[in-house]
């Protein structure tokens, strides 16, 4: 115990007591910073039990790496940039637990998820990723809830929604949050099994959308990750990886469209 809160302790001296850049360049390591410097978003493709590039030297990367492996992907993108947004003189006057609690509001917002578009690389045009989400009661109640805004962050938090996705089709997804000090993630997970037609897909837990936030002055880092084992039925499964890449572009939108909301 004596050992972890000295590694907490730690994290927050580090989070703290430097410019978002120096921080930043800490978490990812001096090359990848630059690289990020230089090009503003980055992106990696990877499959099976490949390590993650992009991934920042924060503690939740211990878990999340190894469930990217144990599902051996057939299909595997990441994506990093830096979100730099115009702060509102009024948020100056926020203190950071307020601040925290919006961008998390932000993450739990899943209504707000129903319509937004990517480009799909297959049809050569913007479509819409979900026509419709929302939070459900649990996988077997599908009642509809409203989004389940907090007034204090936890820790941990797992809630259940119903994704009706314009190429995957609907299914029942399971989304884990979980916040520590200075970072923020999202990770949703189908439950239910995918088809296309009549034909198996993707099986319950194999495909994944995960989103992590890490703020630092006026600066945040977002970094994507999208995932899935799938049958490569007609050959469908290996042409949708630049798909996969735009949809993580298209969470990063409404993410950023959300948080200027709130904090105006």
């Amino acid at each position: 115990m004596r050992a972890f809160l000295l590694a907490m302790l730690t994290f927050l001296t580090l989070a703290h007591s430097v410019t978002p850049n120096e921080y930043f360049e800490r978490i990812l390591g001096k090359s990848l910073w630059q690289r990020l410097e230089s090009e503003i978003m980055l992106q990696h493709i990877f499959k099976g039990t490949q390590k993650l590039s992009l991934f920042p030297t924060l503690p939740i990367k211990a878990r999340i790496q190894p469930e990217a492996a144990s599902v051996e992907p057939t299909i595997g993108v990441e994506l990093l940039l830096l979100f730099n947004p115009e702060i509102p003189d009024t948020l100056a006057e926020t203190s950071e637990s307020d601040y925290h609690l919006k961008i998390y509001n932000v993450l739990r917002s899943v209504s707000t998820l129903k319509g937004i578009e990517y480009y799909s690389a297959s049809r050569k045009r913007m479509r819409v990723f979900f026509y419709d989400a929302y939070v459900i009661e649990s996988p077997d109640n599908r009642k509809r809830r409203s989004d389940p805004l907090v007034e204090s962050i936890p820790p941990y938090s797992t809630i259940y929604t119903y994704m009706k996705d314009s190429s995957l089709g609907n299914y029942v997804a399971e989304i884990r949050y979980h916040y520590h000090f200075d970072y923020f993630s999202m990770s949703i997970r189908n439950q239910t099994l995918l088809r296309l037609f009549i034909f198996p897909m993707v099986q319950p837990q194999k495909l994944n959308m995960f989103v992590l936030i890490v703020p630092s002055g006026d600066q945040l880092l977002f970094y994507g990750l999208s995932y899935v084992n799938a049958s490569n039925i007609f050959g469908i499964a290996e042409s949708k990886t630049a798909s996969f890449y735009n949809r993580l572009i298209a969470l990063f939108n409404w993410f950023s469209t959300n948080y200027k909301r709130v904090m105006q």
